[in-house]
């Protein structure tokens, strides 16, 4: 389900954000078809009212005309300016290989287009500039934050949400951890192919800082990365590393990322320590709580990572004219703090993470 690569168009000027009539239902349209747009998200859309799917764009018209039929497109094509063009398409869905992120999202909000991108939003420091561009160019000429959400969805999960209303804020830093166990990635995987995937800290890491951030309601400002060294070269750094995270408010956290691992342990534990409390999350199953000497546990029913409240929160608050559930600038950060934990891993050095 691979989208075309995108033209550039300069740094043209941003159209204006394009609106709809009340009630009138919210063109929706993707580029890219592959098995997270058809698994994780599309199922969500296809479901509401309030939704209408304008156009689907792969760069194999016949993967966009499968995913028409599947799920109701009013149209497929091979070439995203259809889209972009599309005068009925109020907001892109970017879920193509992550080398083409960046400029499609530059594309759609210049059209005047509201954006929801996967992760990474950016694989270079160039690429992330020219999506600051064409943000800080829509807040200027709309006085409203630019329509861009990063799909960050380990956020909205229900128990992340329980996780974090567990700490009260302005109580002092805090200490997070979290653990990943991976899996292995072959590498003929596209994901790690230097050009089109860029490797698992741009497509995955990227999560977990976001969400010591998130937790600790501050931005990262510094990582110091360190991966495996393994001389019979069967294991890569990239994908079984630790970064040591620190944010504006104190807070530190760890990111705990292996491939190396068993399969059968599950895949995610957070650990948050700190303003007399602590919390355990068990791989969005169950969390547990500890406050005045008293724990608490909740199950979930089932593993929930957020994608169905994330993808509701995007569009109601479209609809609604509200703005984006979360903010550009920590958008931003989580995206300048996974460029600087490549390049701490590169140099063995801890490295300041750019402002937004």
């Amino acid at each position: 389900g691979e989208a075309p690569a995108p033209s550039s168009n300069g740094g043209a000027r941003a159209a204006a954000v394009r609106t709809r009539a009340a009630g009138d239902p919210l063109g929706i349209g993707f580029v890219g078809a592959g098995n997270f747009a058809t698994s994780m998200l599309l199922p969500h859309l296809k479901a509401r009212k309030d939704v209408r799917l304008t156009g689907v764009v792969t760069a194999s018209g016949l993967t966009a005309r499968g995913a028409a039929e599947k799920f109701g497109f009013a149209f497929c094509a091979s070439d995203a300016d259809e889209l972009f063009h599309d005068a009925s398409t109020h907001a892109v869905f970017v879920v193509t290989r992550h080398h083409l992120h960046a400029a499609f999202v530059e594309r759609a909000l210049r059209a005047g287009q509201a954006v929801f991108v996967e992760k990474p939003l950016a694989t270079t420091a160039e690429e992330m500039s020219r999506v600051t561009d064409a943000v800080r160019s829509i807040e200027a000429s709309s006085g409203r934050p630019a329509p861009l959400l990063v799909g960050f969805n380990r956020r909205f999960a229900p128990l992340s949400r329980q996780l974090a209303a567990h700490f009260p804020s302005g109580g002092g830093p805090l200490v997070v951890s979290y653990r990943v166990n991976a899996g292995f990635l072959g590498r003929e995987s596209w994901y790690q192919d230097p050009s089109e995937g860029g490797g698992r800290i741009l497509g995955e890491v990227c999560h977990f800082l976001d969400y010591v951030a998130f937790v600790a309601a501050s931005p990262i400002t510094r990582v110091y990365a360190a991966g495996v060294r393994d001389p019979r070269g069967a294991l890569r750094a990239d994908d079984n590393l630790t970064v040591s995270v620190s944010c504006a408010d104190g807070s530190v956290g760890t990111v705990v990322y292996v491939a190396s691992g068993d399969p059968a342990m599950p895949k995610e534990r957070v650990e948050v320590l700190g303003r007399g409390r602590s919390a355990v999350l068990d791989n969005y199953q169950a969390l547990t709580t500890w406050a005045g000497n008293k724990k608490k546990e909740v199950k979930a029913l089932s593993v929930d990572k957020g994608h169905a409240e994330e993808v509701a929160r995007w569009v109601s608050g479209l609809r609604d004219g509200a703005d984006p559930p979360i903010a550009w600038s920590e958008l931003a950060n989580a995206s300048w703090a996974t460029l600087a934990t490549i390049e701490s891993l590169a140099s063995g050095r801890p490295v300041d993470v750019a402002r937004a």
